[in-house]
């Protein structure tokens, strides 16, 4: 509904000529991480593909409207994710054009769903207009989406056009001129890469000549021959398929005893993006690869919480997913917002779980229907089938059965919910948000089924490591909370930077809110930003939004201008604040 609101608004103002371009200074590499990450989790969900390319001829500081920028893209990859089945969705992003004060950028949307006829491709960026017109569409939305693109495309003063064919696929391609703010050379890295297993086509070897690095693909089907190949070829950093790993029985014990000396970069299916430290090196995934994280890992740059490792929680080597299934540790997750998906897979995954992930109750059904799961952790609050429904659903069919009841555990936000009170609906226990994971052990060992793991020692090996570091910076947000809710410092400061740029987006629709005195939009957008504050455990904007909402619910005279300024200063302090934990 909010969508369709934003649509609305946005086309009303191009219509009335007071939609306006805010360019300002931006990092593109940074807005395009933040962007592909949630669309790469919607992908992964329908077994889609999700890569990337993104030119390393792009200056470091352009000057664009990053929320325009922003919702010209979100729109054209949620459109392509909706259309596609199967396949791949890819984002290339090149330098087409230069000069010493301007970049033409091409941002080219490939997917591999059900194309467009010649005939309507002339109609697709009309308003209200949508390209099947059965009475059965499959498809939802206003036909609004693509005509609010071309209007704000051509306000930035560039060029959008589609090309497609049915059965195969549509590619939209919009063309923008960038005014160069700073364009800042990237280091050469001068690395000898061997590339082993399936890791092809995956612009590796274009950003590898980049940066100045030699690489070479090795065919190696013995692992004892590993560590003579790379002495031979004096091969420093080893880019390496975790599927190569498994078929030749090579853990990351096997590569620190024998690649001492050598920077292992893990290449890991596509179950999430988050790049992880190992031993010796680092695990990268492919949903998508981001170039930055690529750069840092082949840099082979430690933050800071490498060097106080004695500080931080000791996490056991995890399971693979084919043992963590067979001792009783999968487990379902019904959880509809992205970011939350990825922190509960990310923290269960350093339990030793096994994880799938559904944004909706019928998809767990779906789900629950075709596997055995042993746990299933649902949100209350979902489209489709909330959490309160599912929970009943299941019971019901439950008690058709002879076999044993799932153990269900309620998420919510309400710090004032009761374990009764969920157990009469049908849970078993409850979680509340944000949670950390020592709180996610506790619980979920509680109702996992008890073998021979779970009575060993905990993957936390000491509770008192949770103590993460002896600086708080309280002021605003804690950053030992958040390592204790997403496990270690890295994770905690990849998951602050994308909530920091949803952070501007809530910004930016809360002032246009303002400006039009639209009280509904301004208490969506509050609530929102309340329950994104409230995950990130950052309580300074979570109790302003309290207010706000305390405020509108009660009908007082309210002066939203200065809540604005008050969030937008909070937001400004964090990211500073940020920026001086990234230097320590």
């Amino acid at each position: 509904m909010l969508n369709i609101v934003n649509d609305v608004l946005d086309f009303s103002k191009i219509e009335a000529g007071k939609l306006n371009i805010n360019p300002s200074r931006h990092v593109l590499s940074d807005l395009i991480h933040a962007l592909v990450q949630p669309h790469s989790i919607h992908a992964n969900q329908k077994e889609i593909s999700f890569t990337l390319w993104l030119d390393p001829a792009v200056a470091h500081y352009l000057s664009f409207d990053d929320f325009r920028l922003t919702q010209v893209l979100n729109n054209l990859l949620n459109n392509a994710i909706k259309f596609t089945t199967m396949g791949n969705i890819h984002l290339a992003v090149d330098v087409v054009k230069e000069t010493h004060t301007e970049q033409t950028l091409a941002f080219t949307i490939h997917d591999t769903g059900i194309g467009i006829k010649s005939e309507d491709l002339s109609q697709l960026f009309q308003p209200f207009v949508q390209v099947e017109q059965s009475s059965n569409r499959r498809f939802s939305g206003t036909g609004l989406g693509l005509s609010i693109c071309y209007q704000l495309v051509q306000l930035m003063n560039g060029d959008i056009h589609a090309t497609s064919e049915v059965g195969k696929g549509t590619s939209f391609t919009v063309t923008v001129p960038f005014p160069i703010i700073e364009k800042r050379d990237v280091s050469p890295l001068h690395k000898h890469c061997g590339l082993i297993g399936d890791i092809y086509d995956l612009h590796l070897n274009e950003y590898l000549s980049a940066w100045q690095c030699e690489y070479s693909y090795l065919s190696i089907t013995n692992k004892a021959k590993l560590p003579v190949v790379i002495s031979t070829e004096k091969i420093d950093t080893i880019l390496i398929h975790d599927t190569w790993c498994k078929e030749n029985e090579v853990d990351s014990a096997w590569l620190k005893a024998n690649l001492p000396s050598v920077n292992v970069i893990m290449i890991t299916s596509p179950d999430h993006y988050l790049t992880q430290n190992q031993a010796n090196g680092s695990q990268l995934s492919l949903s998508p690869i981001l170039p930055n994280e690529l750069y840092r890992v082949l840099a082979n740059e430690k933050d800071s919480q490498d060097t106080e490792q004695t500080t931080q929680p000791q996490v056991a080597n995890k399971l693979d997913r084919e043992l963590a299934i067979k001792q009783g540790r999968y487990i379902l997750v019904a959880e509809d917002h992205p970011i939350n998906q990825q922190i509960l897979k990310q923290q269960l995954e350093l339990l030793n779980c096994a994880v799938d992930i559904v944004d909706n109750g019928k998809k767990a059904l779906d789900a629950l229907a075709n596997k055995k799961y042993n746990l299933l952790i649902s949100d209350c609050h979902m489209p489709e089938l909330d959490g309160f429904e599912l929970v009943k659903a299941i019971r019901q069919q439950e008690q058709l059965s002879t076999s044993a009841p799932l153990p269900i555990l309620a998420l919510t936000a309400d710090a004032l919910s009761n374990k009764v009170h969920f157990q009469d609906i049908g849970f078993n226990d409850y979680l509340i948000k944000p949670i950390t994971l020592k709180e996610l052990e506790t619980v979920v060992y509680q109702w996992l089924p008890m073998n021979e793991v779970n009575s060993a020692a905990s993957p936390l090996a000491h509770e008192e490591s949770c103590n993460l570091n002896e600086t708080s910076y309280s002021e605003l947000i804690d950053i030992n909370e958040l390592d204790a809710i997403f496990g270690d410092r890295e994770t905690s400061l990849d998951i602050l930077t994308q909530y920091l740029t949803s952070c501007d987006s809530d910004l930016s629709e809360f002032k246009q809110a303002i400006e039009e005195n639209n009280i509904d939009l301004i208490s969506l957008v509050v609530h929102r930003a309340k329950g994104a504050a409230r995950v990130m455990a950052f309580h300074q904007l979570d109790q302003l939004c309290q207010t706000i909402e305390g405020a509108i619910s009660q009908n007082q005279p309210i002066e939203f201008e200065e809540y604005y300024q008050n969030m937008t200063t909070l937001v400004s302090s964090l990211k500073q604040q940020v920026i001086t934990i990234k230097s320590l």
